[in-house]
């Protein structure tokens, strides 16, 4: 948004950057830029990650990047040349009909889609080692997830209801960046 605000001050209007559509178009923008830039490095042999841990402290990244107002970083990425030995198997990914709609929203088809991937993913046993442990966390939590029953929903869930995924200080962040949404 700060080249938005450069273009209509250079042109003599006043910028306002008060309204979430301006918002999302920044994070979408800066999505689809992110996605076509990582395909086009994978399509010359390099690797990469979006980092959304970028957003956990918006504050300091900002003073670190020296970011003008109406700007705020939507995540970080990785690039470069990886060690395909020690790359793991790319997970399996859920079904398309899981996640796409045709013509009107419907999800009548999650639990059986969901409960047949979440099968496939405890099978691989890729989050056995990968338990989020919420004890200090989430007030009088429980484990209820016996051993070896720990799956994608219950790793997804709670990534969820972790407080710490809610980034409670990205508000006052964009307040003070000029956004101070309407």
């Amino acid at each position: 948004m700060n080249r938005a605000r450069l273009l209509c001050e250079t042109a003599g209007y006043s910028f306002d950057s008060h309204f979430m559509e301006y918002f999302l178009l920044g994070v979408i923008d800066a999505t689809i830029f992110a996605q076509t830039a990582l395909a086009a490095a994978e399509a010359i042999g390099l690797g990469g990650c979006m980092i959304g841990a970028a957003r956990n402290n918006p504050k300091e990244i900002g003073e670190l990047l020296g970011l003008p107002k109406h700007v705020f970083v939507v995540f970080g990425m990785t690039l470069g040349h990886p060690l395909w030995e020690k790359v793991p198997p790319m997970k399996p990914r859920l079904p398309l009909a899981a996640m796409m709609h045709r013509e009107r929203y419907d999800d009548s088809a999650w639990a059986p889609l969901h409960a047949e991937y979440d099968a496939i993913m405890k099978e691989i046993g890729i989050y056995d080692k990968r338990r989020i442990d919420l004890a200090n966390r989430v007030d009088n939590w429980t484990d209820r997830t016996p051993e070896g029953a720990y799956s994608w929903v219950e790793h997804s869930a709670r990534r969820w209801i972790d407080p710490a995924a809610r980034r409670r200080t990205m508000r006052a962040f964009l307040d003070a960046q000029g956004f101070g949404f309407e």
